[in-house]
């Protein structure tokens, strides 16, 4: 659900997913 997440919203969550 975070990588979904990261993909439609910013990268800035995509270190979050990390």
């Amino acid at each position: 659900r975070s990588m979904n997440y990261a993909t439609t919203a910013t990268p800035k969550k995509d270190v979050d997913v990390k």
